[in-house]
């Protein structure tokens, strides 16, 4: 059986570490989140994960990366909840890990000796504030040497007035430069005495280079956006260090880099564009409009990439030939974006064509990510704007994505993007996007402007039928939702472009949510506590469901995929509906987050607070046809969006769902092994007994085998009967046993139906012992020196012969016998029914014009597939047909014999026999009965059928 298992996980947050080249430039390793992940130059793809043991808890985020010098193949990585580690990020494997226990945000080795190492820990402090006297914590940077031979620190140096927030080595090593919030030191490694303190600036960003043919400086830049080079080095006691400045960004300087021959200093910050300063001639050269703040620039030993990394949470690889973007490696987007400001409104929704998940990214924008390859798709910008600088301190608000949705073949993609600044008015726009081939993106095709008075709160492609236009479906706070049509270009002189169809509305009440069937001949709307259903081609309304109560209000409706159910779910609430019979099937009070349908088979979940932990929430899996969860699993931090993402044919569809650190996690099917012999039947017999509605009200059914696993797998298994017994109530075998039970169980499904489309009493005896007995046909016997054709003995209905069981005789030949047996307190009641059902008259009289019962099926069933839980022969079952005997050679027949030219019938099959020749003959109709199954007339239909059967 299918199990529910954790694939992988894959997108994340892009730390804000500097990516390192490796020495080939052929690979970018990055942090990502407490991993480090190694991507591929050329593709983008990701090469290799390197994840610390799951003992390594609590997991910190990784804070930075270097490559080590003395073997190029593996890299030093820092993390912030004190772990440092060595790994080979060829083979994926720990080299050695060392636990410092403060954390971490930078590493530096030390050129001169290969077991030191230098580290930038940070810790919390008690301290007493100047102003109020109180005591008050604050962090406390410090530079720690570290030996990795005995794996013990000491504090190199410490600030006594600032926090240290940055430091690196100079002059191959001699000098080690630390700098504070507004001031920098020069320490000499070998005399740690040998501190100078540099003039107070703004807070800096430093970087360090000597260069053989210049003399050495320091780099800084301020949050005014200036850089200030420093010639501090070598200088007479009480000499102030001799500075230059770089003038050209608005806001704070981010990073610097230099370039590895020290001709060039690149510079970024809050303006989106790269700058190149040529240091000797001091001109520069621009790579603007890279979509996002730059936070940090690396740059590869050989100088042919520059890897940028970028707000949104991405790293664009820069080429340094052509001054062009190549690739661009992303996490996911909405990562570093203010959640509070710009929630997850869009959700996560599947391209049907790529399969990859639509949802927000930076404001203003929708991304594809595609969770299973861990690939950034596309990024599309549905409100295009010039990234500029804010003037003053305020930040711009940018417009937000609230919906997007894509048609069932991924051709065509609506959004609402809205932008209100509660100062200029609201700014609402509908947008239709076509998709490209050629460019592999989406183009802007028809844009509507304020689609409705106020705030748009559903949007819904129908899925596309035959013959039928390209229709989608909104709704808005305005109390009407919208069909909008899609009007392809006959001439050259027309363009293809979506109208407003029709308008309607309902009860002056606000639409929540839009679903469609599957074929798109229905729509459903969500009306306040009101389902109600509508024809989108003529928009005229076909049923109301109302049935929860007022106060609630429903937030999300979907249809079941291949079944006639739909389910609604308010806050409090879900709600299945059976759309058949227009009754709710079940409902479960639940506190829900999110709903949706899988696409490709009958089953939804929902995201729910967790019953036992209301801070937490699960996700539960569910089937329409019963409020037992399929899948409960509980989610250890808050979850951001789920969705169901296609899989493999075999498997169905993945559940994926985006935790609190921005990963996707991915459930999928995985199939349990296939088992031959022994061990497949006891796991099979093992599923027979599942828990239903029924069930879990009434409790177990007796026919259902008691044995757990552990019993069953000790218990051994006898071997089959070479000869088939011939008395009926003889002592059955365990493995008949377990068959009847089967039958038996299969037989009771009738029971999890609703009773208002269950039929009749008098439809249902026939099929129902069909399923837990086989019908016993005993050839004809021919007594050659008698002449008389004995038969089997007929059996008095009102009760059994002295006799018993044991007694009733049983006739020689050829016949097909089933013991019945499920458990020894009903093993009378199996022999009784055996013995009624397969038993003939010895005289069949003349019946009486029996009146043919009305058809008391529900229509809505008529010409509608049975559902599940209820057998299909309870719908419609015709009479099946006894098998067939093998006779001997016919003789004369004797007085009240079945002649041997005939097959011998049931009782059954002659009372319906009696029933059509009396229905021909005129005979008057008996009363219909109730859809719920009046006890007064299965009286009499049971009655009925025994009379004609004696």
């Amino acid at each position: 059986m299918p199990l529910w298992r954790m694939q992988k996980q894959t997108g994340g947050r892009l730390n804000d570490c500097r990516a390192v080249f490796t020495p080939d430039s052929k690979s970018l390793i990055c942090g990502n989140g407490s991993d480090v992940k190694l991507y591929s130059v050329v593709t983008g793809l990701t090469l290799n994960t390197l994840k610390l043991p799951a003992s390594s808890e609590p997991r910190g985020f990784v804070t930075c990366i270097l490559i080590n010098a003395r073997a190029t193949n593996q890299v030093y990585v820092t993390y912030s909840n004190g772990t440092l580690a060595l790994w080979n990020y060829e083979s994926g494997a720990i080299v050695n890990s060392w636990e410092v226990g403060i954390s971490l945000s930078r590493v530096m080795l030390d050129p001169l000796r290969k077991n030191l190492l230098y580290l930038l820990a940070h810790k919390v402090v008690d301290s007493t504030s100047e102003v109020t006297g109180q005591t008050i914590q604050q962090e406390r940077g410090m530079v720690l040497r570290y030996d990795m031979t005995d794996r013990t620190s000491s504090i190199f140096f410490q600030s006594k007035r600032d926090d240290i927030q940055h430091f690196c080595l100079a002059l191959e090593g001699t000098v080690l430069v630390a700098a504070t919030k507004n001031a920098f030191y020069l320490v000499n490694i070998s005399d740690r005495k040998d501190v100078r303190r540099q003039v107070k600036f703004m807070p800096p960003v430093v970087w360090v280079v000597h260069l053989p043919y210049l003399p050495p400086f320091i780099a800084t830049g301020d949050s005014r956006g200036r850089i200030f080079l420093w010639y501090c080095f070598n200088l007479a006691p009480g000499q102030r260090p001799v500075s230059s400045i770089l003038h050209w960004h608005a806001h704070h300087v981010n990073d610097l880099s230099f370039t590895p021959d020290g001709t060039y200093l690149i510079s970024g910050g809050e303006e989106t564009v790269l700058v190149f300063w040529q240091l000797e001639t001091g001109s520069k050269q621009f790579l603007p409009r890279l979509g996002s703040e730059i936070s940090t620039i690396s740059i590869s030993d050989d100088q042919m990439f520059y890897a940028i990394g970028l707000k949104d949470n991405s790293v664009c690889l820069v080429s340094a030939a052509d001054m062009s973007v190549k690739k661009t490696v992303a996490g996911v987007k909405c990562a570093n974006v203010d959640l509070e400001r710009y929630p997850l409104t869009a959700g996560l929704v599947v391209d049907p064509r790529s399969s990859a998940i639509a949802l927000n990214g930076y404001p203003g924008t929708i991304q594809l990510y595609h969770a299973i390859k861990d690939q950034n798709i596309i990024e599309i910008e549905v409100s295009p704007r010039n990234r500029i600088t804010r003037i003053e301190d305020r930040e711009i608000l940018w417009p937000h994505v609230h919906h997007v949705n894509f048609s069932d073949d991924g051709d065509w993609m609506a959004t609402v993007d809205v932008r209100d600044d509660k100062e200029y008015g609201n700014e609402t726009y509908l947008k239709f996007w076509r998709y490209i081939p050629d460019t592999r993106t989406y183009l802007v095709n028809t844009r509507v402007d304020s689609p409705h008075d106020g705030a748009v709160t559903a949007l819904r492609i129908r899925p596309r039928r035959a013959g039928q236009p390209l229709i989608a479906v909104s709704a808005g706070e305005d109390k009407l939702f919208k069909v909008w049509e899609l009007v392809e270009a006959n001439t050259k002189d027309q363009q293809t472009a979506w109208i407003c169809r029709s308008t309607g509305f309902y009860k002056s009440l606000v639409a929540r949510d839009i679903a469609f069937s599957d074929d798109g001949s229905v729509m459903a709307i969500a009306f306040g506590s009101i389902v109600t259903l509508w024809d989108p081609l003529t928009s005229a309304q076909l049923a109301v469901l109302a049935y929860p109560r007022a106060a609630e209000t429903i937030k999300f409706t979907r249809f079941i995929h291949g079944t006639p159910f739909l389910v609604a779910a308010t806050e409090t609430h879900i709600h299945v509906w059976n759309l058949v019979t227009a009754t709710v099937s079940w409902s479960l009070a639940a506190d829900v987050s999110h709903l949706d349908a899988d696409p490709h088979a009958s089953q939804f979940l929902v995201l729910m607070s967790n019953p036992d932990n209301e801070q937490n929430q699960v996700i539960a899996l569910f089937s329409p046809k019963s409020p037992l969860p399929l899948l409960v699993h509980p989610l250890p931090t808050r979850c951001l969006g789920v969705t169901f993402a296609p899989g493999p044919i075999a498997h169905g569809s993945r559940i994926v769902y985006l935790d609190s650190d921005f990963k996707f996690q991915i459930f999928s099917k995985s199939a349990v092994h296939a088992l031959t012999g022994a061990e497949g039947e006891r796991i099979a017999e093992q599923q027979v007994a599942q828990k239903s509605l029924f069930t879990s009200i009434y409790g177990d059914s007796i026919y259902q085998p008691s044995v757990t696993p552990d019993e069953d797998k000790l218990k051994p298994k006898p071997k089959a009967p070479k000869a088939a017994p011939k008395a009926a109530a003889e002592v059955p075998t365990e493995e008949t046993s377990v068959h009847s039970a089967k039958q038996a169980g299969k037989a009771l499904g009738f029971l999890e139906a609703p009773s208002h489309i269950v039929a009749a009493p008098s439809k249902l005896l026939e099929p129902f012992m069909d399923q837990i007995l086989q019908r016993r046909v005993t050839a004809v016997n021919v007594d050659e020196s008698a002449g008389v054709t004995d038969s089997v003995q007929s059996m008095d209905v009102d009760g059994l012969d002295a006799g018993g069981a044991d007694s009733a005789e049983t006739p020689d030949g050829p016949s097909v016998d089933m013991s019945v047996t499920g458990a020894s307190s009903v093993a009378f009641l199996d022999a009784f029914l055996t013995k009624l059902w397969v038993s003939a008259p010895a005289a069949a009289p003349a019946p009486a014009p029996a009146a043919k019962p009305r058809d008391t099926e529900p229509k809505a069933l008529h010409g509608k597939p049975a559902l599940d839980g209820a057998p299909a022969a309870a719908a419609a079952a015709p009479a099946p047909a006894p098998a067939a005997a093998t006779p001997s050679k016919p003789k004369a027949a004797s007085a009240g014999s079945t002649p041997a030219s005939k097959e011998p019938k049931s009782a059954a099959s002659k009372v319906l026999e009696n029933a059509k020749a009396g229905s021909s003959a005129g005979a008057t109709a008996s009363a219909p009965a109730t859809p719920g199954g009046n006890s007064g007339n299965s009286k009499k239909s049971k009655k009925r059928t025994l009379d004609a059967a004696q």
